[in-house]
């Protein structure tokens, strides 16, 4: 299967064109490039591009024998999705960069895509583009998200001052013990959570104050590290049951 019949197999009819329109995307995937219009919501007002990217590795940032292919692919765009929205911007337009062993069934990669688009459907996304190419004996998948925000609304990590109010989106914790659960290492566990989808289906979340704000995974090491945001007096912050 050659490189076009592989794009075709696994992006072929996800996306309606006239929803993509609606996104702004003039030309999507199966051009040299995407083609976009600037995002003018808001009746003009000006509006500033945020991007972000993560790179996912096979045996470093997931592993086969506690994910399926479809939890991958979610997976490697919620963490965009985070992210957009720690600086207060709405995700609008995806790449998609797959690297594959040649051993690696194409259609064991069309499921990584399920998982990806229902998570782009869930948020708004519409995948724009990419890159396919080979590699040695891992699966590694990149995907850079982009969004915007009004101007001068970005929240930054840099907007923190003291006596801030520090608000947590979403249960914490349920990641991690979903992996512990998987990996066989949580013993006679008789929660009522299923903790698979705690692990696989990760959801969106992140931590903020009034003035900043930044995804969860690396946002509590960083309050309490970093200098400028340790007089915040007010903290509080409740794990998931099953996590705790």
């Amino acid at each position: 299967m050659d490189e076009f019949a592989r794009i075709r197999l696994w992006t072929g009819g996800r996306q309606r064109p006239e929803w993509q329109r609606s996104r702004g995307v003039v030309v999507g995937i199966g051009d040299d490039a995407a083609v976009l219009e600037p995002d003018r919501e808001g009746a003009g007002a000006p509006r500033h591009l945020v991007w972000t990217i993560d790179t996912m590795v096979e045996d470093v940032h997931f592993s086969t024998s506690t994910m399926d292919d479809a939890d991958i692919g979610w997976k490697a765009l919620a963490s965009n999705v985070s992210d957009i929205a720690a600086m207060g911007a709405e995700p609008r337009h995806a790449l998609v960069s797959v690297s594959m062993p040649r051993s690696r069934d194409p259609e064991r990669v069309r499921r990584l895509y399920d998982g990806l688009y229902e998570c782009a459907d869930r948020y708004g996304v519409a995948i724009v583009g990419g890159d396919t190419t080979a590699s040695p004996d891992r699966l590694v998948v990149t995907v850079a998200l982009g969004g915007s925000v009004e101007a001068g609304k970005a929240v930054t990590r840099a907007g923190a001052r003291p006596g801030d109010l520090v608000f947590l989106t979403g249960p914490v914790g349920l990641s991690a013990a979903g992996l512990h659960w998987l990996s066989g290492a949580a013993g006679n566990f008789t929660g009522p959570v299923p903790l698979e989808a705690a692990e696989t289906l990760p959801a969106i979340s992140c931590v903020a104050t009034v003035w900043r704000s930044m995804e969860t995974s690396i946002a509590l090491v960083w309050a309490m590290t970093f200098s400028r945001v340790r007089a915040i007096i007010s903290m509080e912050l409740t794990a998931s049951p099953v996590a705790s």
